[in-house]
């Protein structure tokens, strides 16, 4: 019985994370309506044709916050050449508000305020997606991991460069 809870264990963990499977976005699959902290109005689908980094988060999330400072780090390197956009679920806008200043992220975040789309929709938090310009989802990654890494700056150059 031990045997079997530890291989469910095993295969639970490493079943999460990225995965392999490339979809093709439409910009209809980005209609998403965000509100940003200030109260300003966006639609996801307007960002279609960057490349996009997606991720979803909450301050009360304890692997998101421990992937918070790798965050703020490629969001630092790569502002100005992509469009980050995260969101925060399942909370009041105060708190993450709150939870950004006190930890001196200066990263863009947003409430959702229409039907997440299926094929862009969380299972687990946080999740992430880079989507290139064409909107193949390049990589999702459920879970935590250090985003400050050279397998994502090799993607995301890649990504950048195509036209």
């Amino acid at each position: 019985m031990r045997k079997v809870f530890l291989f469910s264990l095993l295969l639970l963990f490493f079943s999460c994370g990225t995965k392999s499977e490339k979809i093709r976005l439409t910009k209809e699959d980005l209609n998403l309506v965000l509100t940003d902290l200030a109260g300003n109005h966006t639609n996801l689908a307007d960002a279609y044709g960057e490349v996009i980094f997606l991720n979803y988060w909450a301050s009360w999330c304890p692997p998101c916050r421990a992937e918070m400072p790798s965050v703020q780090q490629l969001y630092h390197r790569y502002k100005d050449q992509i469009k980050f956009v995260f969101i925060s679920l399942e909370e009041p806008v105060e708190d993450s508000k709150n939870y950004l200043e006190q930890g001196g992220f200066s990263f863009p975040s947003h409430q959702v305020e229409s039907v997440i789309p299926t094929k862009i929709k969380p299972a687990s938090l946080p999740t992430t997606l880079i989507i290139s310009k064409n909107g193949t989802v390049e990589l999702k990654k459920g879970g935590a991991r250090d985003w400050n890494q050279k397998d994502v700056y090799e993607l995301l150059d890649s990504l950048i460069q195509k036209k």
